[in-house]
């Protein structure tokens, strides 16, 4: 794959394989509701890479997880811009949405992110089947993954519940746990005597935003 260094913008012809040039959540509200901190240990979804840098930006350690080579080359290409001084890449602008582009233009500190890489691992894999012990995360983003599990059959929110209960249980007490779905779908509006104390946070464009914690 030729380097994206250099160039401004994302689209699907020249970027084969990248899927997520830049989030389609609003990072305000992950900013409010995750409320990442210098001496958090997150476990997270890497996506396009926006949500673990805001992390970063905060202070926080991040561990971050994807089954897509592509989108973990361009997350790493992403930050050789940084270092390199190629801001316009790292920013990434005009391939989100516009709450997303006007975060990373007027909060996100690309100097921050630049000072605390060290504290970034990036692996690639199933987020759901990780490949370390997870006691010592305090909080995870799951984004909408749970949206890429393919569920077959009937009592497909039961075999979501199953699933997600699984994964909840590598987790201490206490862990923190950020979600989206799609649309309007919710959890508590999929499923009124759901097994897991979800909280509804906020609705941008596309997700619906929600967090629980384990006990």
């Amino acid at each position: 794959m030729d380097s994206l260094l250099g160039t401004v913008g994302i689209n699907e012809k020249r970027f084969f394989g990248v899927e997520f040039p830049a989030s389609n959540e609003d990072l305000f509200f992950v900013e409010k509701y995750l409320a990442p901190v210098k001496g958090d240990n997150i476990y997270s979804i890497l996506g396009s890479g926006d949500v673990p840098f805001l992390c970063l930006d905060k202070g926080a350690s991040v561990y971050a997880v994807d089954h897509n080579f592509h989108q973990i080359e361009y997350v790493q290409n992403r930050i050789q811009a940084l270092r390199n001084g190629n801001k316009k890449f790292f920013l990434s602008l005009g391939d989100g949405i516009d709450s997303r582009e006007k975060y990373v233009c007027n909060k996100l500190s690309s100097v921050n992110v630049k000072n605390n890489l060290k504290t970034l691992e990036i692996v690639a894999g199933d987020l759901f089947v990780p490949k370390i012990g997870l006691e010592n995360f305090n909080k995870v983003y799951v984004s909408n993954a749970l949206g890429h599990v393919n569920f077959r059959g009937e009592n497909i929110d039961d075999q979501m519940y199953d699933y997600l209960e699984k994964f909840i249980g590598k987790f201490e007490e206490g862990t923190l746990f950020y979600l989206t779905f799609c649309g309007g779908y919710g959890p508590q509006g999929a499923n009124s005597n759901s097994r897991l104390d979800f909280r509804w946070l906020d609705t941008d464009e596309m997700f619906s935003h929600w967090m629980f914690k384990k006990k």
